[in-house]
């Protein structure tokens, strides 16, 4: 028992040392024993991150949250407090307590229900000064200054914020909330003291006599334990950042890791009231890929059950992301339209974005941390001679090459001699779910922004195309291009059937959560599409039908929507999304590697930020088919050889093919298949006839006639139907 719960009494007349009053007794106002009439209190919300099992320090916690309740309940009536109430932030029973994480959505939750005032206040830690009060002092106050459990009081206070610190609403979403980056233990209170000093250059810290907690005892880790387990060492890696004495590094950490991106790990669950205590307990699920079996700990058998039953009911799915855009003042009615054309104006199309989707680009740009996108120099447009083989023949010239990076065969930037520092090891990341309670097919600008954003964050991925040849190939027919002598496939052709289960192989990986694999299908850019595929903006309608109407064993309908890409993704309304792309990996230092028909690269000569260039013949597919073994085979040492790489592919049918193979022989690369966009920046040579005219190389192209001056063109996010991709309304997208 918590004998100092007994100990702390004090009287109605000496706690009501404080000026703040109200005289509400309709709401418990009076409850303090104040005169009716005076002003009511803003709402203040203690925030309290729990989980009772299912982890490190997780152990009869429910014990703890009836006291610290009850006990905060008499002590804020005592201090004068009467608008108060109190959040419970619950993390089911699955993957690593986040303690960050929890009062991030507890913060959400607070908002939701009104509150101006924040105490974020650990279950185990109970006040013991009668001065020590809860009303907000005009900044971040620091209220836990010393606790039993730290031993001795000192006068230097650790650099932490743990315990229990009062915020404002306005405090808080200036700092962006607490990291969600800390798991298991430790650093998340010692990252948002840096936060704070670095958004208000100050902290209110109470004396540690009148900051007094006391801790109640319960099974914790054994430190040295603690210490050493990976997600420790991970959590000071990424600490040591935000120590950083460069002021724009600390920003760009804490815009990127915060309060606005909680709702990428975790939704909202259930919800408990009780209403006799004012509590409301808030229980949120975690998302893959960090919703994994309990590990330290047994979970608590009667909450994981009641979370198993309450996952049935799906009406609070996408609550935590509807939270944060009500918070962040956005609503589904607001348009944005921008008027894009050619350089010479011949060519205009009116664009009109949904608010939502230009918010998550703008959160997509913005999550990398560190990131060097808008920091960097421009690509670099010279020509140099660089390495070029035949795809099958790579070993006969990088061979040769003798300086090395770790895991690497060859030095990418010394053979394309772009003469940059070699970058340190490849951090290889966990991918993130970014689509969360929506599983929808993105905007074309989210798009863009979604693979900027994995690129510049080092998460590798992989991404193939699918148009009519594909199509054709898929459904076991014959198929021979409409440009004489480029490829042919016959379903009787040796090695043919091998050929089309590489081919479906993708539909099955983009159905993994381990590593990214994005389809890309002939899906309209515009919601204009729909009626005409001249309208469309590059996708096209009867396609998509018919690619629905693919064998059940392709697994089209399987792959989740927010897997897909458009076809035209890097070709069509923005032609220089092409460059982008390549300045991100530049900047982000992606090692360059190109895969492409011979007749694309004259002699050696590409431009100075490509490593090396791969060359496939014109009748690549039956190339590949007639040498099937050795060609497959070679492709799979390909892609091992290579570490932290990035291959660049237009190749036809026999991109998705490499892909396919390279993405699970190694998947520590990206593996991009651009098409014939690429073509054009390799050898500034118009091969398909959405290529820019001479002297008209800047924003908008016409795209194979997809686009027609002065339409209009409605950007949407789209779903996947029965038979066909439905744009996503606005009421449709928030009501999910």
């Amino acid at each position: 028992m918590l004998l100092f719960l007994l100990s702390v009494r004090v009287s109605r007349s000496d706690a009501l040392q404080h000026n703040t009053t109200f005289g509400d007794c309709t709401s418990g106002t009076c409850a303090a024993g104040l005169p009716e009439g005076t002003p009511a209190q803003p709402l203040l919300c203690i925030v309290v991150p729990y989980r009772d099992g299912c982890g490190w320090n997780s152990l009869d916690r429910s014990f703890q949250l009836t006291n610290i309740i009850d006990y905060l309940t008499q002590w804020l009536i005592a201090r004068g407090h009467s608008d108060f109430l109190f959040i419970v932030s619950e993390q089911a029973q699955t993957g690593l307590f986040n303690k960050g994480l929890m009062m991030n959505l507890g913060a959400l939750a607070a908002f939701e229900a009104g509150c101006e005032h924040l105490c974020f206040h650990d279950v185990d830690q109970f006040p013991e000064n009668p001065l020590n009060d809860y009303f907000y002092r005009g900044s971040p106050t620091h209220l836990c200054t010393w606790s039993s459990q730290f031993g001795s009081r000192g006068e230097n206070m650790r650099p932490h914020v743990g315990g229990a610190l009062l915020m404002s609403r306005d405090d808080y979403v200036a700092v962006n909330g607490f990291s969600n980056f800390y798991w298991r233990w430790g650093f998340e209170d010692n990252d948002m003291y840096h936060r704070i000093y670095t958004v208000f250059s100050n902290l209110t810290r109470l004396p540690q006599t009148v900051g007094s907690y006391q801790a109640d005892e319960h099974q914790r880790a054994q430190e040295h334990v603690a210490r050493n387990a990976v997600e420790f060492l991970r959590s000071q890696t990424y600490f040591a950042k935000m120590q950083s004495t460069v002021l724009d590094d600390v920003f760009r950490q804490l815009e990127s890791d915060g309060l606005k991106q909680a709702c990428e790990y975790a939704d909202l669950l259930g919800v408990e009231t009780d209403a006799s205590r004012q509590v409301l307990t808030f229980t949120f699920d975690l998302l893959s890929p960090h919703a994994v079996p309990c590990d330290d700990a047994p979970a608590n058998s009667a909450h994981a059950d009641k979370e198993e039953h309450s996952r049935v009911d799906v009406s609070t799915r996408g609550m935590c992301r509807h939270w944060l855009l009500k918070e962040s003042g956005l609503t589904p009615d607001i348009i944005f339209d921008k008027r894009l054309c050619t350089a010479n104006k011949q060519f205009c199309v009116d664009v009109w974005t949904d608010i939502d989707i230009q918010h998550n680009t703008w959160r997509l740009d913005n999550i990398a941390p560190l990131s060097l996108h808008k920091f960097a120099a421009n690509l670099l447009t010279s020509r140099i001679d660089v390495p070029v083989c035949e795809l099958h023949k790579w070993r006969e010239i990088f061979k040769v090459v003798t300086t090395l990076w770790p895991g690497q065969d060859f030095d990418p930037y010394l053979l394309g001699k772009v003469h940059l520092p070699a970058p340190g090891p490849l951090q290889i990341k966990s991918p993130r779910n970014l689509h969360v309670g929506h599983p929808f097919m993105m905007g074309w600008n989210e798009s863009m922004a979604y693979l900027r954003m994995l690129i510049r964050q080092k998460i590798p991925f992989s991404t193939t195309r699918y148009g009519d040849g594909e199509l054709e190939i898929l459904h076991n027919r014959a198929h021979t291009t409409e440009k004489k002598g480029e490829w042919s496939w016959s379903p009787h052709s040796e090695n043919a059937q091998k050929f089309r289960k590489l081919l479906i192989q993708p539909f099955q990986d983009a159905q993994s959560g381990d590593q990214i694999m994005m389809i890309g299908l002939p899906v309209t850019f515009c919601m204009e599409g729909i009626s005409s595929w001249e309208m469309g903006g590059g996708g096209r309608t009867d396609l998509m039908q018919k690619y629905l109407q693919l064998p059940y064993n392709v697994g089209i309908q399987s792959v989740p929507s927010n897997r897909f890409l458009y076809s035209w993704q890097f070709g069509n309304l923005n032609y220089n999304s092409t460059i982008d792309l390549i300045q991100t990996l530049f900047d982000a230092r992606w090692p360059i590697l190109v895969v492409c028909n011979h007749q694309r690269i004259l002699n050696t000569s590409a431009p100075a930020w490509v490593g090396g260039v791969f060359t496939i013949p014109t009748n690549n597919v039956q190339f590949m088919m007639s040498n099937f073994d050795n060609t497959t085979a070679s492709l799979r040492d390909l892609a091992r050889s290579f570490k932290g790489t990035a291959f660049l592919f237009a190749a036809g049918p026999i991109s998705n093919i490499a892909i396919a193979i390279m993405h699970r022989a190694n998947p520590h690369n990206i593996y991009l298949d651009i098409g014939g966009s690429l073509d054009y920046v390799l050898s500034a040579v118009r091969t398909r006839e959405f290529h820019p005219m001479d002297g008209d190389e800047s924003h908008f192209v016409r795209a194979g006639g997809a686009l027609l001056h002065g339409q209009n063109c409605t950007e949407t996010r789209w779903v996947l139907g029965d038979d066909s991709f439905i744009p996503l309304s606005k009421a449709a997208r928030f009501n999910n």
